[in-house]
This record gives C-alpha cells, sequence and structure tokens, in this order.
C-alpha cells in the first residue's frame, strides 16, 4: 500500500527529540523504508528583546503533534487493510508518544488536501468549481458568512486580544 500521511500526539516541547529517537528506532528494527518525511511543522517568529533588537526563532505551529508519512497499512483481499504490527507498536512504544488520531486501534490518514495545507501553509487551497458562487466566495450550505459580510475590522497577520471566551480568553 502507499504511504500515507498520519497525526501522532506526542508529548509537548518534545517533539525535535522523539523525532530523533523515533528515527533511530527505525535504523535499527530495519524498518525505516517504512517511513518517509516526519514533520514538525514550524514558522520564523520575529520578536523585540528588553534591548530594541529583533530576534527571530521557530515557533512550532502544532505543539504537541508530528505529521508522519508512513506505510502503516499492507493490502490484503480483505475489504480493510491489514495494519503493520511491527511499524505501528515500534512508534507507539517511543518514549513520549501518545497515540495515532483517528479511530481507536485503526491511525486515519490524512486527506489530500489537509497534507497540502500543512506542507504549504499560506498557499490557498483550490475550491470546487461546483463551490464557487459567482461573486468568488465559496457559498456552502450552512457556512457562516464571508468576513466581507461580517466586517471584521482585522485582518489576516494582524495581532489580537482575545478578551473573552472559552479556552483562549485572555490570549
Amino acid at each position: 500500500m502507499a504511504m500515507q500521511w498520519f497525526v501522532l500526539r506526542v508529548q509537548a516541547g518534545k517533539e525535535d527529540k522523539i523525532v530523533e529517537a523515533l528515527q533511530k528506532k527505525l535504523r535499527v528494527a530495519g524498518l525505516e523504508h517504512l517511513v518517509g518525511e516526519v514533520l514538525v511543522p514550524k514558522k520564523k517568529e520575529t520578536t523585540q528583546n528588553k534591548d530594541g533588537q529583533l530576534v527571530s526563532k521557530d515557533v512550532k505551529i502544532f505543539p504537541g503533534y508530528i505529521y508522519l508519512q508512513a506505510e502503516l497499512y499492507e493490502d490484503t483481499d480483505n475489504e480493510l487493510p491489514e495494519l503493520r504490527d511491527d511499524l505501528y507498536f515500534l512508534i507507539k512504544e517511543t518514549p513520549s508518544v501518545g497515540d495515532f488520531t483517528g479511530s481507536v486501534g485503526r491511525p486515519t490518514p490524512m486527506a489530500p488536501e489537509d497534507v497540502e495545507r500543512l506542507r504549504h501553509p499560506g498557499v490557498p487551497t483550490p475550491q470546487p468549481a461546483a463551490a464557487a458562487s459567482t461573486s468568488g466566495a465559496v457559498a456552502t450550505e450552512g457556512a457562516p458568512p464571508a468576513a466581507a459580510e461580517l466586517n471584521i475590522p482585522f485582518g489576516l497577520g494582524d495581532k489580537v486580544r482575545i478578551r473573552d471566551g472559552h479556552a483562549f480568553g485572555g490570549f
């Protein structure tokens, strides 16, 4: 079966060390051919320190998650492909690794459009032609109104403070 992308929950703050440990375990077990890329998505963030100097650093976009391209399933004659137990348990038994996202016991691969957004952040993904309206906005049933209709006073990249709200109030 072809390689697919999966999301792996890990201990936040240790993503890079977990990737190193995972790659070492794969080499020792001789299973590195079943894993392609392993990503910890980061972005450059520039801030000003106390002395007024600009400081640039890499910041993890999704702390606590690793994105893994792997051949976790093998082709069989069954309706559901067989999970490669050797690779699955090698990954799961790596220190500080939680679990794959998806159904219990069966990691769910990412959708191709999500993989593209992950690999090329900031690049809009093409929308199906049937969903586009005459104004060029995407119209989907039950979707919230477009930003222009709401008259939102800030744009992409603006800094905002969330005054009130569930988990992000005060940020």
